[in-house]
């Protein structure tokens, strides 16, 4: 293994285990303190994703005067986290977008520089992910006891430091010598002008998972009871289950055309979400724990990865953020509408996203592949 490796690893681990100690204590506090607020959860889920507006901007401008520059504006995020633990939740919504803000504008150069590094290997970015995976679900795992333990106010500041520390790992370990550098501003708008029906697909999915899953965590936190049992549940189940599918999903990435995995995961998601919100107690806890966002997220991110040269992986991983951003723009939207009021329409409505996302994805056209050194023997992102 490489070493600098080691440093991107240890990111991943790190800015994931602030986000799962982030994601249950906060969607705790929601409940514990509100109830069944729709609306409110539904503000915060847009908050998270909103920022992400900025990705592809983000990734391009790392692109062109280099990736690495970007990098140390990440650890910035972690003074909203900090905050998170002084202000009351009525602020969770403004803290959440200013740490997501400045996570866009640093995150898609850290993978750009990985995926440009490992010339697109779809093996290669499922282990860089399984980091990911393994420290959101470590972090949701131990944000349950922290919060009983020390408080809600440590616990964010615990968090806090965990992630500047990644930010400063990925800058300290930047691949020089391994990554391609200097792309023109006329090849970042290219690139984003050949990826609009990928896109388009990434946003519909995208707005179907954050409506659904980020509403019914508040059924499932009921279920679970306690703060640590909601842990377990909410996170560090499903990351277990993560960690081990995601070497497969990235074995087939690379072995079959990655359209097929985000395929496959829009025909689960179309299943899933009717009979999970008919679910409820053990059945809906095993219904949670299906692994599907592993080979959305491998599909979704290769397809975008190898339809672009090496020089412009930052902006295939803004255009991934970006497709979330937007997904997070629908749900504010969505959330001023009766959609919010009754699980059973946010079912109905991710239900009709996801439909929708599918068939735009079987009824795309082949398009001429990129000729990079990562895919001039593979096909096209769509054939």
């Amino acid at each position: 293994m490489r070493s600098w490796r080691v440093g991107f690893y240890t990111y991943m681990l790190l800015t994931s285990l602030t986000l799962g100690i982030y994601l249950v204590i906060s969607r705790d506090l929601v409940k514990t303190v509100l109830g069944y607020d729709f609306r409110f959860m539904t503000s915060l889920i847009a908050a998270a994703n909103l920022p992400l507006l900025f990705s592809i901007f983000a990734g391009g401008l790392g692109d062109v005067i280099g990736r690495r520059n970007l990098m140390l504006l990440g650890a910035l995020a972690s003074i909203p986290i900090y905050l998170m633990g002084v202000f009351s939740l009525s602020y969770f919504p403004l803290l959440t977008a200013a740490y997501m803000t400045l996570w866009a504008f640093a995150s898609p150069s850290v993978t750009g520089a990985f995926l440009d590094a490992t010339a697109s290997s779809g093996l290669q970015y499922s282990l860089y992910s399984m980091f990911g995976v393994a420290g959101w679900g470590l972090g949701g795992l131990l944000a349950g006891y922290l919060k009983e333990l020390i408080g809600v106010h440590l616990a964010f500041t615990i968090a806090a430091v965990i992630l500047g520390a990644a930010f400063i790992a990925a800058f300290l370990t930047y691949p020089r010598g391994f990554t391609s550098e200097g792309a023109k501003v006329a090849e970042v708008f290219q690139g984003v002008r050949t990826s609009t029906t990928l896109f388009a697909v990434i946003s519909l999915l995208m707005i179907s998972i954050n409506l659904f899953y980020g509403n019914y965590v508040l059924r499932l936190r009921e279920i679970a009871g306690s703060t640590e049992m909601f842990g377990l549940i909410y996170t560090a189940l499903p990351a277990t289950m993560g960690v081990i599918v995601r070497p497969l999903a990235g074995y087939l990435s690379d072995k079959f055309s990655p359209k097929i995995l985000l395929a496959f995961s829009l025909i689960g998601y179309t299943i899933l979400f009717p009979l999970m919100d008919l679910s409820y107690g053990l059945v809906a806890i095993i219904f949670w724990l299906i692994p599907l966002y592993p080979f959305q997220d491998q599909g979704s991110m290769m397809l975008l990865s190898r339809s672009l040269k090496l020089s412009l992986q930052g902006v295939a991983a803004g255009i991934l953020y970006t497709a979330s951003s937007l997904a997070g723009l629908v749900v504010l939207v969505v959330s001023e509408t009766p959609v919010v009021n009754d699980l059973n329409m946010i079912t109905a409505f991710s239900e009709l996203s996801a439909l929708i996302g599918l068939v735009i994805l079987l009824l795309s056209t082949k398009r001429k592949p990129s000729m990079t050194k990562a895919n001039c023997s593979k096909p096209s992102f769509l054939s």
